[in-house]
């Protein structure tokens, strides 16, 4: 039964369901139904703390798959590192992007993937303490 569990909790992840399906897409010889699914990743950015990222150009469907870890900067002292947050703007004007546009996360160490429909050119601003990954894939 906890075998069970443990297979459920992974299945409700996006991440490892996107994975899942790219790995048995491979092992049918790349003969998948429906369209395909380009992961082409556009940014790929590895900190500790504060960041704004560059403007990136999207064509269309993309992800932000993001994971941060707090150990670090609990080491060093600082006892309210905690949590993540990002906010997704529009390049050209600055505006918040329609989707997500600000997502916040709380906890020591944790992830995510966030779904966007809409291309464009955006820039994202990192807001944490701690260490992170955040990763921009090209979802068309």
């Amino acid at each position: 039964m906890t075998a069970f569990i443990h297979i459920y909790a992974l299945l409700r992840r996006p991440a490892f369901v996107s994975t899942l399906v790219l790995a048995l897409t491979a092992c049918a010889g790349g003969a998948a139904a429906g369209p395909s699914l380009t992961t082409r990743t556009l940014l790929d950015a590895t900190a500790s703390g504060h960041l704004t990222t560059q403007d990136v150009s999207v064509p269309g469907a993309w992800l932000a798959v993001f994971t941060w870890d707090c150990a670090d900067a609990r080491s060093r002292g600082d006892t309210t590192a905690d949590g993540f947050s990002v906010t997704v703007s529009n390049a050209d004007d600055m505006s918040l992007a329609e989707e997500h546009s600000k997502t916040v996360r709380t906890g020591r160490k944790g992830g995510d993937t966030l779904h966007f429909k809409q291309g464009g050119t955006f820039y994202l601003e990192i807001n944490t303490d701690c260490s992170w990954r955040l990763r921009m894939i090209d979802a068309r």
